[in-house]
């Protein structure tokens, strides 16, 4: 009878031990599995505060590009510009070679310090985690990207001249709020030059007449990080930015 006792005893205590290690493992599971979305939810907190200061201002406040010359983010079309890369890796990789090394065929500067950027490799691992929360299944309205298609043919190249001649007078105030939006993330809020954009307050700019700049503005500097602004900044808006400029030169 006792071994009988004893063995009833012991298996039932197996089984309670059992029952207590699987709800601890579920319970660990879970809390791991809340843990690894926090730490996920903070990357990508990190990496709207990150996109809001370095891609914004080409990109838009919502990935949402601009027709024909900074692509959408906010897509499912972003994934295959792999193809012009002949890239086959995972969409994260993707994402992070662009941000961190540029695309060659794109205005796309390096921003990661490997390529000579502004950001480490855990800031440029942020952005890839806010970006790649666009990705996969989105609710009706979230994808402005979609909306967005390239101009049938392409806009005659603009120059300084005609953009000065189809703008008035320029406004620094309004231009300095401008260049905050556009501009300060290459080049300071102060214009004094940043991790990518140089000092636009030298003497030698300074002593540059305001057509250098509408033709830096509207057409970029080849070579370098500077894209070109035509058809995101109007001509209005170039003459109020180099209005603005002048004030602190």
């Amino acid at each position: 009878m006792n071994v009988v006792r004893n063995l009833v005893i012991a298996t039932i205590a197996a089984v309670v031990l059992t029952a207590l290690l699987i709800a601890i493992f579920l319970g660990e599971a879970e809390r791991m599995h809340r843990a690894t979305l926090a730490q996920k939810g903070d990357s990508i907190a990190r990496g709207a505060m990150l996109y809001d200061s370095y891609c914004s201002g080409c990109h838009g406040k919502r990935g949402e590009g601009l027709a024909g010359i900074y692509p959408p983010l906010n897509t499912d079309a972003l994934w295959e510009g792999r193809e012009d890369i002949a890239f086959y890796g995972t969409l994260h990789d993707y994402i992070a070679l662009n941000i961190s090394a540029g695309h060659p065929k794109q205005n796309m500067p390096s921003w990661s310090d490997d390529y000579g950027g502004p950001l480490r490799n855990d800031q440029v691992e942020d952005l890839v985690q806010f970006v790649m929360n666009w990705q996969g299944p989105q609710p009706p309205g979230v994808r402005p990207g979609e909306e967005i298609v390239a101009s049938p043919t392409p806009a005659p190249e603009a120059t300084a001249e005609s953009a000065a001649g189809a703008a008035g007078p320029g406004d620094p105030e309004r231009g300095q709020s401008l260049f905050a939006e556009k501009c300060a993330s290459c080049h300071n809020a102060d214009a004094q030059g940043g991790t990518l954009g140089p000092s636009l307050v030298r003497p030698e700019l300074a002593a540059e007449d305001d057509d250098f700049f509408r033709e830096t503005i509207i057409n970029g500097r080849p070579g370098t990080a500077m894209p070109p602004w035509d058809g995101v900044l109007s001509a209005q808006d170039v003459e109020d930015i180099i209005a603005w400029l002048r004030t602190i030169q």
